[in-house]
């Protein structure tokens, strides 16, 4: 875990996450789709901790995979506020800015389906070079065993001539 502390913006939202489940526990309104919004930022947070988990030790995510952590960070922070902006106002307040506060909620909503389908797409990127890795090594092995065979073809022939020997 002490390779996290080396992520870029990693640390940031931890932090950010922590402090919107503990704004939304004590929200008295909206529970269902705060808690939908919990759920995706545990997804996002799961696949990023994937993404880094596949990583040896002195590696780091690719370029690409932190713009998108900085981007999901930003994103956190926007939730962040709103979620506190929801815990301050009285429900007097709610009723009058329930327009914007719905607005509010479907952006960031929509910010979090949007870095769910990137850091998805990030993860397929590595699976899909992980089997790239597994058919190069395997085509490899087998170019070894062909190589190996052909400096000692008497193995070849002699498997040959006992399997037709049995078959007689």
């Amino acid at each position: 875990m002490a390779g996290s502390f080396r992520v870029p913006f990693l640390m940031a939202a931890a932090t950010l996450t922590l402090s919107i489940l503990n704004t939304v526990q004590t929200l008295r309104t909206k529970k269902e789709q705060w808690s939908r919004m919990v759920e995706n930022i545990h997804v996002i947070l799961c696949t990023i901790v994937h993404l880094h988990s596949d990583l040896g030790v002195d590696d780091v995510l690719p370029p690409n995979v932190l713009h998108s952590l900085a981007g999901f960070t930003e994103s956190l922070t926007k939730i962040n506020t709103y979620a506190k902006s929801q815990q301050e106002t009285g429900r007097l307040q709610q009723l009058f800015r329930q327009f914007d506060a719905k607005a509010r909620y479907e952006t960031c909503q929509q910010e979090l389906q949007h870095w769910t389908r990137i850091f998805q797409i990030h993860a397929n990127a590595e699976t899909v070079s992980g089997v790239n890795q597994i058919h190069l090594s395997a085509q490899e092995r087998h170019e070894e065993l062909l190589a190996l065979l052909k400096l000692h073809p008497e193995l070849t022939a002699s498997e040959t001539m006992s399997s037709v020997n049995m078959l007689d």
